[in-house]
Formats: C-alpha cells, sequence, structure tokens
C-alpha cells in the first residue's frame, strides 16, 4: 500500500513538473499546424487566382487575334472592287502584332502553329489575284486558327481548378420532400 502512495506521489510530482510543459507543447503543436494550414490554402488560392488570371488574359489575347483574323478574312472574302486595302492593312498589323507579341504570353502549340502558317498566307496575299480557292484557302486557315483559339481556351478552362469548400463549411443540400 505504501509502494501505491509512493508511485501516486511520483505520478502527482511528475504530472504538476510536467504538466505545464505538456500543455505548451501541445498548444504549440496546434499552432503550427493551424499555421501550416494557412500557409497551404493561401498558396493554394494563389495558385487558384493566378490561373483565373492568365485564363482571362488568354481570353482576351485569343478574341482580339480573332478578331483580326475576321476582319482580314472578311476582306478577302470580298469582290476585288469593294476590296479595302486600308482596312486589310489595318486587319493585317493588329494580326501581326498579335502574333508576334502577345500570343506568345499565352500561345498554345497548335495555336501557334496555325498562326504561323496564316502569317506567311497574309504576307503574300494578293488581292488581285481572284482565283476564289486562293481565297478560300486563306479563309479556311482563319477559320481554322478561329477554332483552334476557342479549342486551346476551352482545355485551359477544364485546366482551371475550382476551389472546394472545406468539409467543415460545406453546406449539404436538403433533399426534397417527394411524398406530397
Amino acid at each position: 500500500m505504501e509502494q501505491n502512495k509512493s508511485d501516486r506521489g511520483k505520478l502527482e510530482k511528475f504530472v504538476s513538473s510536467f504538466g505545464p510543459l505538456i500543455g505548451f507543447i501541445l498548444t504549440a503543436a496546434g499552432l503550427i499546424i493551424g499555421v501550416w494550414n494557412f500557409s497551404a490554402d493561401q498558396k493554394s488560392k494563389s495558385a487558384l487566382e493566378f490561373k483565373r488570371d492568365f485564363w482571362t488574359k488568354q481570353s482576351e489575347i485569343y478574341l482580339r487575334t480573332s478578331q483580326a483574323i475576321g476582319s482580314i478574312c472578311a476582306e478577302i472574302n470580298k469582290d476585288i472592287d469593294d476590296f479595302d486595302s486600308v482596312k486589310y492593312m489595318t486587319s493585317k498589323t493588329a494580326f501581326e502584332s498579335m502574333y508576334w507579341g502577345e500570343i506568345n504570353f499565352v500561345k498554345d502549340t497548335e495555336v501557334i502553329a496555325e498562326m504561323k502558317s496564316f502569317d506567311m498566307y497574309i504576307k503574300d496575299f494578293n488581292p488581285k489575284v481572284q482565283d476564289p480557292d486562293y481565297r478560300q484557302q486563306v479563309i479556311d486557315l482563319g477559320n481554322k486558327i478561329i477554332t483552334t483559339c476557342r479549342d486551346s481556351y476551352i482545355k485551359s478552362f477544364d485546366n482551371l481548378q475550382v476551389e472546394t469548400p472545406h468539409p467543415e463549411t460545406a453546406v449539404t443540400p436538403l433533399k426534397k420532400d417527394t411524398a406530397h
């Protein structure tokens, strides 16, 4: 019995001596885990925000590129008497500016390959050539680039991760009562 009292006394002395230290260690561990989770969450949010910004910029660049291509194709599609060389050159300059500049920021390898071919065609385009196949080839290539830009944009959207709420804060929908 005295052995039990002695053991109990040692245990009480140990707990009273190291109890605050154990409490401090548990509190510190909780704080460290909380800071680590917060940091990981912030990194995830920053990465998601970057992806959203990139996707938005890509959207703007692809839209302006498609508008320039559309204007070029609209002029090429006109009869020689209606062809407006000023509009054509303005649109060509806008396309080349995008091709040599901003598109490289968000480029997709498929988009760049198509744009390279189109750039070569419009560089050598002669509005005095009335061959409909020649003109249609440039128009088809322009349409292909626009489609490729759209597909690249959609692929980028699919890669954009949607933020999901934490399980503790997620709200579960109520089931509809179908017994009426």
